[in-house]
């Protein structure tokens, strides 16, 4: 029997604003469309009437919640936006085509063309993160239940860090409810392994010696973090492989030795 979902890496804009509507950081697209069409109609209803009610107003201007904190409304943004393409751009400021968000990058190339002589990466000590994603393959359910994010039920980040030996950081791991308990946590586990298990860092060879020589270090361990009570996680961690490293009062952190 074929498996209802299958795993794959985020490399679009599209898949990208997936992710965020799935953890509820912005809406989607289609929702998007909807709102800016209704504010375009009430734009061009010119009575007064339909918009008040004994003094009270009835149409709201609808706000958008993006990543950070951020948000815009549909006063404030165009109402001409007629494409779904469109609307992704509008509500995906700073990534690019690939869904890799530029701003984060340019951050962390700045951050570490500064750190330079001290880091032990020639390029950088940290790289963006990759996101992979779980989608269903059943287009009934994803049509009555996950279509605002397009099929997506499970999402987990990864990001390399150089120091202080060269490790993914596994972050973001959640799987909708509905689907829980049926290997799309584990899938997605195996999933920042494989990436890790990928990964050949180029650096100089010791801390301090920049003599110009360079060799590469394999990424050797995949780290996370999670909170003491998350007892559902921790036991998915452990049946995976994962060992406890170090926990204080609120959570702990569990690594996964690779080959």
């Amino acid at each position: 029997m074929p498996n209802f979902y299958f795993i794959e890496q985020v490399n679009s804009k599209r898949r990208a604003l997936d992710v965020k509507v799935f953890r509820q950081f912005s809406i989607s697209a289609a929702e998007y469309l909807i709102l800016a069409n209704s504010k375009r109609n009430n734009n061009n209803n010119n009575n007064k009437d339909n918009n008040h009610d004994n003094g009270h107003i009835k149409n709201v201007d609808p706000c958008i919640f993006l990543t950070d904190g951020e948000a815009i409304s549909i006063r404030e943004s165009m109402v001409d936006i007629i494409t779904e393409e469109e609307a992704i751009d509008l509500l995906m400021p700073g990534y690019d085509e690939f869904g890799n968000y530029i701003l984060q990058s340019a951050a962390i190339a700045a951050t570490n063309a500064d750190a330079s002589n001290a880091a032990i990466g020639s390029s950088s000590s940290t790289d963006r993160e990759v996101y992979f994603v779980a989608v269903l393959n059943d287009e009934d359910a994803i049509e009555k239940e996950f279509n605002n994010q397009n099929g997506v039920v499970g999402v987990v980040s990864a990001k390399l860090r150089r120091f202080p030996s060269p490790h993914v950081y596994l972050a973001n791991m959640r799987v909708h409810p509905f689907v829980q308990r049926r290997g799309i946590g584990s899938a997605l586990l195996s999933s920042v392994c494989q990436y890790a298990e990928s990964l050949n860092i180029h650096s100089y060879k010791q801390f301090g010696e920049d003599d110009g020589s360079e060799g590469s270090l394999k990424c050797r361990k995949v780290l996370l973090t999670v909170d003491n009570n998350n007892l559902h996680a921790i036991q998915m961690y452990e049946k995976f492989g994962f060992r406890h490293l170090d926990r204080n009062e609120e959570f702990g952190v569990m690594e996964f030795p690779l080959q």
